[in-house]
């Protein structure tokens, strides 16, 4: 059964009631598109006006005709359109610049010339014209002239006016930058902590390893300045102590130079006092032993206290690692005997005891021992 059958049979079926939504077998359609025609429609109008927008943001200036043509030949991609328009662009470039200076040349025949209407307007109505009216336009010519010439100096004077301008506004905008220049150097001024940093390292770097190599001059200044005698500190507090006399040493704060270095400033100190000294003493005029008495006394007393700072530095340095080796051996001995006794080996015990006791004890026990042999 044909489609037409079926409608037909549907619609006697069903008595006179019309069934048909897009019209009866043999009458046409009178309704329109369909929604499902008009929802492509208008998909296909969203697409095509995005790739125009698109495309003419890509190649602007090619006029939206162009736009039509490219894009409908590429099925209303952008990219492809944009593609082939460059591609048309590069193998039809001087042909391309040929239409764009005739279409300019075109538009420019085509503005009015101010002068050119005028005159073959009046050319005609002023054939048949007396002398007077050819004098009145004269007079007008003049008078144009005149005023283009007035027009001419006022748009000099204009300029002249605004170079003034210009050159003020430069020579003040220069003035401005040399002040600033001039303040800059005040406003940049160098602060107290760069100082201090400059000071850094002047008279070398030392560091918590130095505490040995440089214990002359950490003994005196802990006596000095801060009163104190580092042979009775604990290790901690002589370590913490020292810290502070590192931190002043690098930064080249500490309160006289001696403390730097003590041989060179003592030294110095002799050859100036060398250089003093003349060859020959004179007389003495005035009596004052107990002045003098003070003055030898206070000598003795610094010479002293530098002859002490010397032999301990020199103890320190020559026999501490000696010291050091001893008491380790002690220490060693200590924990043999210790194994001994606990083990009963007490022979060895007591050889080892007899030799950890001190050289005096050693020999008076020998001597002892000698005796009761006897």
């Amino acid at each position: 059964m044909s489609l037409a059958d079926r409608s037909t049979a549907a619609s006697t079926s069903f008595g006179n009631t019309n069934l048909y939504t897009r019209g009866g077998p043999d009458v046409t359609d009178t309704r329109g598109n369909s929604m499902v025609q008009k929802h492509a429609e208008k998909l296909q109008y969203a697409k095509e006006q995005s790739a125009l927008a698109a495309l003419t943001g890509v190649l602007p200036g090619l006029g939206k005709a162009v736009y039509a043509i490219a894009l409908q030949e590429l099925d209303w991609d952008p990219t492809l359109a944009a593609q082939l328009l460059l591609q048309f662009q590069q193998a039809k470039a001087n042909e391309w610049q040929d239409v764009k200076k005739r279409r300019d040349q075109i538009l420019g025949n085509k503005r009015p010339r101010s002068g050119g209407k005028d005159a073959g307007g009046t050319a005609p109505a002023q054939d048949g014209a007396s002398s007077g009216a050819s004098s009145g336009g004269d007079s007008d010519s003049s008078g144009d002239a005149k005023r283009k010439r007035r027009k001419h100096k006022q748009s000099k004077a204009k300029h002249g006016h605004k170079s003034k301008d210009s050159k003020s506004k430069h020579s003040h905008k220069s003035k401005d930058k040399k002040r600033k220049a001039d303040k800059e150097p005040e406003a940049k001024a160098p602060a107290a902590p760069a100082a201090l940093t400059q000071q850094y390292g002047k008279y070398g770097v030392i560091r918590e390893t130095d505490i040995y190599t440089k214990r002359a001059e950490f003994q005196m200044w802990a006596t000095d300045v801060q009163k104190v005698d580092i042979e009775l500190l604990p290790k901690g507090e002589e370590k913490e102590l020292f810290r502070s006399f590192m931190e002043d040493f690098n930064t080249g704060t500490l309160p006289h130079r001696k403390y730097y270095n003590v041989d060179a400033y003592e030294a110095e100190k002799a050859a100036k006092a060398a250089k003093r000294q003349k060859p020959l003493n004179k007389e003495k005029v005035a009596f004052n032993d107990e002045d003098e008495r003070r003055k030898e006394v206070a000598t003795e007393r610094v010479a002293a206290q530098q002859q002490r700072l010397r032999e301990a530095y020199n103890e320190l340095k020559y026999t501490a690692p000696d010291k050091a080796a001893d008491m380790r051996e002690q220490e060693l001995l200590r924990m043999q005997m210790s194994l001994a006794y606990r083990t009963g080996d007490h022979e060895k015990a007591t050889r080892l005891q007899d030799r950890l006791r001190p050289d005096d004890q050693r020999e008076e026990i020998q001597r002892r021992r000698l005796e009761d042999n006897k």
